[in-house]
């Protein structure tokens, strides 16, 4: 016979927020991998770091590596996928600051 340990609620809620901050940090990493992989495909070697690169994206100083502008259905999906890194990695903060 085994015996099982019930953790309590407060044991409990906390690993839960744990677990979330770990998925949150893994769901920002998988955005910024695929806008890095998108960039490379038009031979943008540029880094790709939560705040300046959307700010750069949006002025249009991202270029492809003949310095011709990106194609526009690119530039709005990286905006798109540069504003879902940004709110997760926000409230990934949150729950920092929770735990």
């Amino acid at each position: 016979m085994h015996l099982v340990r019930v953790p309590s609620p407060q044991d409990e809620a906390s690993r839960h927020l744990m677990r979330d901050r770990g998925q949150l940090q893994k769901e920002v990493l998988q955005h910024r991998d695929r806008m890095r992989k998108l960039l490379i495909t038009f031979g943008c070697w540029d880094e790709v770091d939560h705040k300046a690169f959307g700010d750069r994206l949006e002025r249009g100083e991202i270029t492809c590596h003949d310095g011709a502008a990106l194609p526009a259905e690119l530039r709005e999906r990286l905006l798109r996928e540069t504003e879902w890194a940004s709110v997760e990695f926000r409230v990934g903060g949150i729950v920092r600051f929770f735990a």
